[in-house]
């Protein structure tokens, strides 16, 4: 089980690329992104040595030509901005497996209960995600970051991660479990609800919004 902790999305976002690539290496990604994403992308980035090539997020002979040896990373958005301009999750996730670069998932909340989660993680699964996230968040949700968050029971929450769990066919389908109750209830009772997601199968836990140095040390503890 691993765990991570960043101040936004972006920077988690961030520490998630540069962990994956080292110094150097190459991404392609949907050339429909939202602001952040893609001045990170285009921007930032390659002040590592990151360089990204950016195609049309439903051209899959326009991906599949970007892909170079040193390929580490396929990146899009599931609804883009500009122009809304829809991912194809299972064209880019057939691309990712022949390029040998795995497909994580962001799946939200399981866009509703556990019944829900458990056809979410499915579907994912068959699409060709190799991991998935989920998160403990009421829905509609709302940036980790912005005031006026909720989160639901830890039971319901413990109740879609063992749905996950059940949901997938293949156990190297990796369940990544995010809460948000740090800035809500408090560190404390983050970490509480973090080991329980472990107890409840999840393989990787995410503990969002830590903003404390000494609490982002204590996490792998």
């Amino acid at each position: 089980v691993g765990a991570i902790a960043c101040a936004s999305g972006q920077a988690a976002l961030m520490l998630a690329i540069t962990t994956l690539m080292g110094s150097g290496g190459h991404i392609v990604a949907s050339r429909s992104l939202y602001g952040g994403s893609h001045n990170l992308l285009a921007y930032t980035l390659p002040r590592f040595g990151i360089e990204t090539t950016f195609v049309a997020p439903r051209d899959k002979d326009a991906w599949r030509a970007a892909i170079r040896p040193e390929t580490r990373l396929l990146f899009g958005e599931a609804i883009g901005n500009p122009g809304l301009e829809v991912l194809d999750v299972p064209g880019i996730a057939e691309i990712a497996h022949e390029a040998r670069v795995p497909l994580l998932v962001d799946a939200d909340t399981g866009f509703g209960n556990a019944v829900n989660t458990y056809h979410a993680v499915r579907t994912l699964e068959r699409a060709g995600a190799d991991c998935i996230q989920l998160e403990d968040q009421v829905s509609p949700k709302r940036c980790g970051h912005f005031n006026g968050k909720a989160v639901i029971e830890t039971s319901e929450m413990l109740g879609k991660i063992k749905a996950a769990v059940d949901a997938r066919r293949d156990s190297g389908t990796l369940i990544m479990a995010r809460t948000d109750a740090a800035a809500v209830h408090g560190f404390e009772a983050a970490i509480e609800r973090a080991q329980q997601f472990q107890e409840a199968g999840a393989d990787i836990l995410f503990v969002e919004a830590v903003t404390q140095a000494e609490e982002v040390r204590a996490l792998p503890q």
